[in-house]
């Protein structure tokens, strides 16, 4: 364990940085958060208005993943070389004509459900929600939560 390089990183300090705390997806990090408790595991997902997070905690065979309110987070300190244990379920591969035939599939559903839906680069452009590719319920970038839920109904009811 002495060849393990670890970086501290104060969390209120580090939400002014979006690109900084996006670098911290998928690495495995040491979370401290209220009441002294500390996580170990993969960082999946940082949310860009609360800051909550969300981890993927191993055990043996097991993958765990656990929700971190943000405000609850005091530091994150990322720990290098634990790749081999990196949770199995993250390496999720999908080839190019996988993402394009999603994408035209989500227009023409967006379209038959009569939204305005537009197609900017790579992303889908349903009124002021974005969609990024590889184009799942889990790619949604809004402001409004509320209508953000009602798009992940749509793409989960989607044939």
């Amino acid at each position: 364990m002495d060849d393990i390089s670890v970086q501290t990183y104060e969390f209120n300090a580090s939400k002014e940085d979006p690109l900084f705390l996006n670098s911290l997806i998928f690495k495995y990090v040491k979370i401290h958060v209220l009441r002294d408790i500390v996580y170990h595991g993969y960082l999946e997902s940082i949310d860009p208005l609360q800051y909550s997070v969300i981890l993927s905690m191993t055990k043996g065979n097991e993958c765990k993943k656990i929700f971190i309110p943000g405000h609850a987070v005091l530091n994150i300190t990322v720990l290098d070389n634990f790749d081999s244990l990196k949770p199995k379920n993250n390496e999720v591969i999908f080839t190019a004509e996988d993402v394009l035939e999603k994408k035209q599939k989500m227009v023409s559903w967006f379209k038959k459900n009569l939204l305005p839906v537009i197609e900017e680069g790579e992303n889908i452009v349903v009124g002021n929600i974005s969609i990024l590719p590889p184009y799942s319920e889990n790619d949604i970038c809004a402001l409004n939560p509320i209508v953000a839920t009602e798009v992940r109904k749509m793409i989960l009811n989607m044939p």
